[in-house]
């Protein structure tokens, strides 16, 4: 039993867990995370290649599910090891190069990018925050 006479939680359930507030699981935010560093991957490889491509970096909002943590996590380091690599493709003078968002909108290689460090940074931290949270830390 936990200390709050609950049976003791696992570290599956609690990746799955949504904090008693309201919000994302950790594991919500652990797809998100994969998801934008796909999207920023595919994204500054059409904007290397093309000229002014229609581009995404926001997915839709998470649904964790079914989805097994191991798996979220390996797609997380697959899909940021993508993104290095899309990175270190993109030549000094291509940083400014534009795509269309669906909103009409553009954003450069290096918007791309940074967005995709910001929302990994942000949603990682999230991920740590309502861990704690529901360990009764937070």
């Amino acid at each position: 039993m936990g200390p709050d006479g609950d049976e003791e939680r696992t570290p599956e359930d609690l990746v799955l867990r949504r904090p008693p507030g309201g919000g994302w699981s950790a594991l919500e935010h652990a797809v998100w995370v994969a998801e934008v560093l796909a999207l920023a991957a595919d994204a500054l490889e059409r904007i290397r290649l093309q000229d002014h491509p229609s581009v995404t970096v926001e997915p839709p909002a998470p649904t964790a599910g079914a989805t097994e943590p191991g798996a979220v996590l390996d797609r997380m380091e697959e899909e940021a090891e993508r993104l290095a690599q899309s990175i270190g493709r993109v030549d000094a003078h291509d940083w400014k190069r534009v795509g269309r968002l669906p909103d009409g909108g553009e954003a450069s290689a290096l918007h791309v990018a940074r967005h995709a460090v910001h929302q990994g940074f942000h949603h990682l931290r999230e991920t740590d925050r309502v861990l704690s949270q529901l360990r009764g830390r937070g």
